[in-house]
């Protein structure tokens, strides 16, 4: 390519790009192009741009054919429906996004000569374009509309948006119209009352044996965040104010706490017809039952829709309505005739609600339109019984429509007693709401002085102690039935006074009887914790009626007056002493530190510590554990069987035996900061089994049971242990029997025992068990002395029987010993069958069971075994006498022969059978003697006066076997083999 061309190429080049630029405009004014728009138009770009921001919108009207949609921004900028309708959220904003989101996609349409056609924007008036009405800091109106034909398809249809008369329309995308024509319904919340906290509720209800706890959460409930609300009715108008200033959760569906009914009560009053309390439970239902309404279904909006509706759901209803369209006396207005029709020019009931932002919601509800039926749960089975068939629910339907809205609609009406009660049903028949548990103190003021009654806390529990006018423990049961009837005080209908004149009740001035009860109430708290308050509850009691035998009552916090039965005003009148408890004494057993008692023949000190209880005084012994702790509980535990003085005289005290009394009962506490008690017991009661007594610190005189005077009146004797030791047989290994005439011994070998002094021998196992048992399992019957000065007043001195015992025990660290003790058996108490026993190294005396000496008592020939000889009778060959009477009896077959002499003959076999079995079981009935160094002589075995023997044969391998018995002196029957 050569030069000319290059430059040739950069002229056409330049002059293209110059044509480009300058043809917009050059174009317009040669016919070639339209004229362009204004970018800056009349104005509308900044309308839509500025003056219709979201913030500055505070109510939107669309207008769609016949239908009007109205939006209506209130306080916390929640959008709703005139009549403060309810919307739904997302769908409200998308419309106010909308508007306040318009922009153009192209440049603004000057509408001139040429194009004043409103056709072809779609917004001349015979195409019903959408009029919107915006008002806010400025107010305009807005005319929508779409071309007749797309001009690239079906989605390339512009909108077109004309503001008021301006001489320009704006050119929007597309899919607007659709949104602008969305029907009414289409943002409308159901949920009438949307704006609820999510409660948990705690059963106030009393325990049943049968259901679930107190404190198990009866569900979810949803309560209205309203400042206030009214409800009118056929039985009158109820106006309620909330007491606590409603705060909307940011979540809606969290749930803010676990709430007790009597809180959700506390924060609410009744202010008209009268000023008082709601019940618990009543409001409860009411509240509940307002969020749950609900918009069923809409009603339609023209007179034959809802002619046809009606007749299908009421036919008769429907044809009446029908009758009415025709009768030529319907109202002008269609609207007029809907509502009367429905109910709603009259509304039979009226729900009026101030929300949180202070705005107002009026609910009529008028007639019935339909009912339903549904088939419920049925019943549990019962055992032996046929199924029941489940029960019919039937479900009431109501018109119902909001103040200011032309809409009807349909609610049910299945609560409608709980959200329209007379105000005396709504009202607590109770005058206060308090469990007797949650009080700490009561203050009762009386014309002749204060009583004081504060509740303590131990690790037994609580107890009531009278702080005023006089310091004692309190009667928990007396202090209850009080707190019970106080909390059971009701008053309805008649036995109510509202507005009433306080000086003709008995209330001006206040000098009647007064009661103050100070609580600290538990209450659930945030999640599943719980919170403790304070709070004061006073009863003022006023004139009473004898006729009717009622006594006026008010409560603090409450102007009503009621009338109660007088029963409350006798338990109100009653004097401190009869709170007083007849519990004297009272403290737990382990933290006493010692007990002194002080009787008419002697004093003892009885120590614990460390749960043992040791005798300190007049000796140092332990102590029976048992019964110290009886008496630590007994002295506890002491309570006064009646009040009998409680300023006594010296006079009166010298009478009653307590000037110088013969029994006193010193308890000291092992905690130093606890002043120590004691007790002073008099003379007995005239006529009567008790004791006059009184503390030793105290004024009052009461009296006790004998019971319990005899139980501190034992002597020091009966706190030594019974058990001197704790042994099993299987624990003696050695035993040393010392008697008048013989000592012996025994020793235990395995499981035998056997005599090793003065001779060896086997003692038999049936001989050796009572001996045995009677020394492990001893037990006294009673300590007779501390100390013995003189040991032959109980024939100690020369003892019956000495018994030396040796036993493996174990010692404090677990290691095992053997220990010697001596156990001496001295006389007979007399007229008891009962012996004076004592240990060998201690000076006590008891007393034990003649039992005892009988089973040790003995010989050491009696615990010898007296079985002579045990063979099988069946195997005896051949008995042999010897001595005068000589005698042989064989036996040959089965037969036995008797041969004397030359004399042989057959044995009798009654008489045969006899002696052999007396072989079989051969025993002694006494054993006179044992050992080599036995004198037979003595005995009249050297020689003996006769001899048997018999010959027992063996088993085939063994060679017959020989016994012989040997008798000696016939008149004392002794015998030795």
């Amino acid at each position: 390519m050569n030069l000319r061309t290059t430059f040739a190429l950069l002229v056409l080049l330049v002059g293209g790009g110059a044509f480009l630029w300058t043809w917009p405009m050059f174009a317009p004014k040669i016919g070639l192009m339209p004229e362009p728009a204004n970018p800056q138009g009349a104005g509308s770009p900044k309308i839509l741009d500025e003056d219709l921001r979201a913030g500055r919108i505070r109510e939107i009207k669309v207008r769609n054919g016949g239908e009007t949609v109205e939006l209506d921004r209130g306080a916390g900028d929640v959008w709703a429906l005139p009549g403060k309708w309810p919307t739904r959220k997302a769908e409200a904003e998308e419309l106010v996004g909308l508007i306040s989101g318009l922009h153009s996609r192209f440049a603004v349409v000057p509408l001139t000569s040429s194009n004043a056609d409103l056709h072809q924007f779609g917004l001349d008036p015979s195409q019903h374009p959408v009029m919107v009405e915006v008002k806010g800091e400025k107010n305009f109106q807005l005319a929508f509309g779409e071309p007749e034909t797309a001009e690239t398809g079906p989605f390339g249809r512009p909108t077109y948006v004309r503001i008021g008369d301006m001489s320009e329309v704006v050119r929007l995308g597309p899919g607007i119209i659709p949104i602008l024509k969305r029907p009414r319904e289409y943002y409308l919340r159901r949920q009438i009352f949307p704006d609820a906290d999510r409660v948990k509720f705690t059963d106030s209800k009393p325990a049943n044996p049968f259901g679930p706890s107190p404190e198990a959460p009866s569900g979810t409930v949803l309560i209205p965040l309203v400042k206030s609300l009214a409800v009118e009715g056929p039985q009158g108008k109820v106006v309620l104010k909330s007491e606590e200033k409603p705060v909307k959760l940011a979540n809606p569906d969290q749930t803010r706490a676990r709430m007790d009914p009597l809180q959700l009560a506390e924060q609410w009053e009744i202010v008209e017809p009268f000023k008082d309390r709601a019940d618990p439970e009543k409001l409860k239902a009411l509240l509940s039952a307002i969020p749950v309404l609900w918009a069923e279904q809409f009603a339609p909006s023209d007179p034959g829709a809802f002619l046809a509706s009606s007749l299908i759901t009421a036919p008769l209803d429907g044809l009446d309505n029908l009758n009415s369209l025709f009768d030529g006396k319907l109202p002008n207005a269609w609207t007029d005739w809907l509502l009367q029709r429905t109910g709603l020019d009259k509304p039979e009931y009226k729900l009026t609600v101030t929300l949180a932002n202070g705005d107002s919601i009026a609910l009529h509800l008028g007639k019935v339109v339909r009912f339903t039926e549904k088939m419920g749960t049925p019943p549990p089975m019962r055992p032996g019984m046929p199924p029941m068939p489940p029960p019919i629910i039937r479900e009431e339907f109501r018109y119902a429509r909001l103040d200011g809205q032309p809409i009807v609609f349909e609610v049910k009406a299945g609560k409608i007693l709980d959200l329209f009660p007379a105000g005396n049903v709504l009202r607590d028949d109770k005058l206060a709401r308090f469990q007797g548990k949650d009080v700490n103190k009561i203050e009762i003021k009386q014309p002749g002085g204060t009583i004081v009654l504060t509740k303590e806390k131990d690790e037994k529990g609580d107890k009531w102690r009278v702080a005023q006018p006089i310091q004692a423990l309190g009667e928990f049961e007396k202090v209850t039935e009080l707190l019970d009837k106080l909390a059971g005080l009701e008053a309805r209908d008649k036995d109510v006074i509202d507005n009433p004149n306080l000086k003709d009740a008995g209330f001006d001035p206040a000098n009647g009887i007064q009661i103050s009860l100070t609580l600290e109430e538990e209450l659930p708290g945030p999640g599943e914790t719980k919170t403790k308050r304070n709070r004061n509850i006073a009863f003022t009691f006023g004139k009473q009626d004898a006729t009717a035998k009622k006594v006026n009552v008010r409560v603090s916090g409450r102007e009503r007056v009621n009338a109660v039965d007088e029963s409350a005003f006798k338990l109100a009148e009653r004097p401190a002493l009869a709170y007083r408890g007849r519990r004297v004494l009272d403290f737990d057993a382990a933290g006493v530190a010692k007990i002194d008692v002080k009787r008419a023949a002697e004093s003892f000190t009885l120590q614990h510590a460390d749960s043992d209880w040791k005798l300190t005084a007049p000796v140092a012994v332990a102590a029976d554990k048992a019964k110290a702790g009886n008496l630590a509980d007994d002295l506890g535990r002491l309570e006064a069987v009646e009040y009998v003085n409680d300023a006594p005289k010296p006079e009166d005290l010298a009478k009653a035996g307590l000037d110088k009394p013969d029994l006193t009962a010193t308890v000291a506490f092992a905690d130093a900061a606890k002043s120590a008690q004691t007790l002073l017991i008099g003379k007995q009661r005239e006529m009567k089994p008790e004791y006059f007594a009184k503390l030793a610190g105290g004024t009052s005189i009461f009296v006790v049971k004998k019971e319990l005077r005899d139980a501190i009146d034992k002597a020091s004797l009966d706190y030594r242990p019974l058990q001197l030791w704790t042994l099993a047989p299987d624990d003696l290994t050695g035993l040393r029997v010392e008697r008048e005439k013989e000592n012996y011994e025994l020793k235990r070998e395995g499981f035998s025992w056997k005599i090793t002094k003065p001779f060896d021998a086997a003692v038999s196992g049936g001989q050796a068990l009572p001996i045995v048992d009677a020394i492990a399992l001893l037990r006294l019957l009673g300590y007779q002395a501390h100390t013995a000065a003189n040991l032959a007043e109980f024939g100690l001195d020369k003892p019956q029987l000495k018994l030396t015992i040796t036993a493996n025990e174990k010692d404090k660290d677990g290691k095992e010993i053997s220990k010697e003790r001596t156990l001496l058996i001295g006389k007979a108490v007399p007229g008891k069958p009962e012996l004076f026993a004592k240990l060998g190294d201690d000076p006590a005396v008891f007393r034990v069971a003649d039992s005892v000496l009988l089973n040790t008592n003995k010989s050491a020939l009696d615990l010898l075994d007296r079985k002579l000889v045990l063979v099988d009778s069946r195997r005896i060959s051949k008995i042999e006498r010897g001595g005068t009477a000589k005698m042989t009896a064989i036996k040959e077959g089965k037969v036995w022969k008797i041969q004397s002499g030359t004399v042989s003959f057959p044995a009798d076999e009654p008489t045969i059978g006899a002696v052999l079995r007396l072989w079989e079981f051969l025993q002694a009935e006494k054993i006179a003697a044992y050992g080599a160094g036995v004198k037979l002589e003595e005995f009249g075995l050297n020689p003996p006066a006769d001899t048997l023997t018999i010959t027992v044969d063996g088993d085939a391998d063994m060679k017959p076997t020989t016994h012989v018995l040997k008798l000696g002196k016939p008149t004392e029957g002794n015998a030795r083999f």
